[in-house]
């Protein structure tokens, strides 16, 4: 983005700051401009070579040829821009935001989607359109995801996957480790069962396993993850999981050591999945409820339960249920808690904002992959009376444009 010397600003996409570049075939548009094409002619201090070879036509990894610590400069700035923008919040009113990362920015995928052509082809979405990339390999997987994509694409050469959309390519730290879920194509028909019980054999003499999305497998096979010290939890294909293993755990982390600062005892974990920020709470000693409109989600926390208590050596005191957490929480007999941490999908939480608001929770927690709706949902408890203590953009994603947001809030007694 630029501003333009007669008013307005102008985009291009692919820029970096500092760049020169001819801009061709403008489009202009009420207020901004924008350039379709473009040619560099001197790149800025900021730009870099991609060190994948597709970078520039998979969409994927949209900010590869950006210096990395150029690029954890910018997302600060996006979740910056957006809650003074969306948010409505004055500069000096917000703390200031400190940027968190964990292990390595390649490799660190341990879940990845590909796509599925009419001819059974596999490979990554070009940006903004249904062109299939083929990849023999993706740098930011995990080794391990790219030694399945090397199987798969094998397979793929054979025409196995033609009856299907997307394979969702997902590794665990404990048995099973390596899972392919597969979505079908709605039109496929009888034909389906036989085909993906030959393809379920060829997998496992692979060593992986395959699920097809919607199936009592996807609901129930359960794969296991280390989320923190002493803490393991499964969940289903089903049910989301974070890409990043290592900041996933810098996260959790924070949220518990968080919560111990402030002296948290009893903790509601609202949009709680299978228990990533549950059950490392319990395990520093707090008591808690989670609550996920997925059931699967739920049944395979409530399974985690007597895993990670044997784990530990002790038991411990968290609850989970399926449902909505108004509900839910009018059936307990004590529905009083000292933190609410809310790490909902990308929409947002603008439904749970108003039972928040009403509950007698002093502390918030928000985790958020959306700064643009965190910034709606913290403008709203702002006007409630809650006050943002700490802002933290966690790089879970490397070499995109996506960030993480942590916020603590504080309501306001006085």
């Amino acid at each position: 983005m630029t501003r333009l010397e007669g008013g307005g600003v102008g985009f291009a996409r692919g820029v970096v700051p500092g760049d020169i570049i001819l801009a061709e075939n403008i489009k202009r548009h009420s207020g901004y401009q924008r350039a379709e094409q473009w040619t560099l002619v001197e790149p800025g201090m900021a730009r870099v070579q991609p060190i994948c070879p597709v970078q520039q036509r998979c969409g994927g990894c949209d900010w590869m040829h950006l210096e990395l610590a150029a690029q954890r400069e910018a997302k600060k700035e996006i979740l910056r821009e957006a809650l003074l923008r969306t948010g409505g919040f004055r500069a000096e009113a917000l703390p200031e935001i400190r940027l968190e990362s964990a292990g390595a920015d390649t490799g660190y995928r341990r879940r990845a989607q590909l796509q599925v052509d009419a001819r059974g082809r596999l490979g990554f979405f070009s940006s903004g359109t249904h062109e299939l990339v083929e990849v023999e390999r993706c740098l930011v997987c995990n080794p391990r995801l790219e030694e399945m994509l090397g199987v798969l694409r094998g397979i793929a050469s054979q025409g196995h996957f033609r009856g299907f959309t997307r394979l969702e390519l997902r590794i665990a730290d404990h048995a099973p480790e390596r899972l392919v879920r597969a979505t079908l194509k709605k039109q496929r028909g009888k034909r389906g069962a036989s085909g993906n019980a030959s393809l379920e054999a060829r997998m496992q003499g692979e060593g992986i396993r395959f699920v097809v999305a919607g199936s009592a497998a996807d609901k129930e096979l359960l794969q296991r993850w280390d989320v923190s010290e002493g803490v393991e939890i499964a969940a289903p294909p089903a049910a989301f999981t974070q890409v990043n293993a290592a900041v996933n755990r810098a996260l959790v982390a924070a949220v518990v050591r968080g919560a111990e600062q402030r002296g948290v005892r009893r903790f509601l974990d609202l949009y709680c999945g299978a228990g990533n920020f549950s059950f490392p709470l319990a395990a520093a000693g707090l008591s808690g409820v989670g609550i996920e409109i997925s059931e699967p989600a739920v049944l395979a926390a409530r399974a985690n339960m007597s895993a990670v208590a044997e784990r530990l050596g002790r038991p411990l005191d968290v609850r989970f249920f399926a449902g909505d957490a108004e509900q839910v929480l009018a059936e307990m007999a004590d529905g009083r808690f000292d933190l609410i941490v809310l790490d909902p999908p990308r929409a947002g939480a603008k439904e749970s904002v108003p039972f928040v608001v009403s509950s007698a929770a002093r502390w918030l927690c928000m985790c958020s992959c959306d700064p643009v709706t965190l910034a709606r949902d913290l403008k709203a408890l702002g006007q409630a009376g809650f006050v943002i203590e700490e802002i933290s953009a966690y790089d879970m994603f490397p070499h995109t444009h996506h960030v993480e947001a942590l916020v603590w809030l504080r309501r306001n007694s006085g």
